[in-house]
């Protein structure tokens, strides 16, 4: 079957669903988080973006208990949602969701890290092994936080279920291909 182009696309408020975005840990993701909910808002009924503590201090990464809290909080009064995650974000989403904090309908994750999250000590095993939320993946192919190859056989050896991959070109860990994410959301909220 062939996919629309986004840009052939209508985009509607699918049965009344809201987002929640986690970006990823690096200050430059506060506006890419503000410019992918306005490419996403005619998606949703309400989109909230995760804003973390640590940027615009001299902290390296974000504290993963307090930006827990943080997201917990966001998710609040939201009937049906799901969660876009980014890098640190889909890291974050994974605890929430296996601490049972956070309860998405389905989650799109742009560049998972984890050989990044492995050098800095912050990957848990237990958040990816338990992690089940049904999730759609998008990885570039030689992504210097981690390749899709490294995580499609990672996936495997945790033996994660309900995931999708998708791996794209690229190298740089940016994502912001704004009609590739609007049409996956689109397709995963189908």
């Amino acid at each position: 079957m062939k996919r629309a182009k986004p840009s052939d696309m209508k985009f509607v408020n699918i049965n009344s669903m809201n987002l929640i975005i986690a970006p990823g840990n690096s200050p430059k993701h506060k506006e890419w988080a503000s410019l992918l909910k306005e490419q996403l808002s005619p998606l949703f009924e309400e989109i909230r973006v995760l804003e973390y503590s640590h940027w615009g201090t001299e902290r390296e990464i974000l504290d993963f208990d307090k930006e827990l809290e943080a997201l917990t909080a966001l998710s609040q009064g939201l009937k049906e949602y799901c969660v876009l995650g980014k890098s640190a974000g889909t890291l974050l989403t994974m605890r929430g969701v296996v601490e049972r904090k956070l309860t998405p309908k389905v989650c799109l994750f742009l560049g998972v890290p984890f050989t990044w999250a492995r050098t800095k000590g912050v990957l848990d095993e237990k958040w990816v092994k338990q992690f089940s939320t049904r999730t759609t993946i998008i990885q570039q192919d030689s992504d210097y936080t981690c390749s899709s190859q490294d995580l499609k056989q990672q996936l495997n050896e945790y033996e994660v279920i309900n995931w999708t991959l998708k791996s794209i070109p690229g190298h740089d860990h940016d994502y912001s291909d704004w009609d590739m994410i609007r049409n996956e959301m689109a397709v995963l909220l189908s």
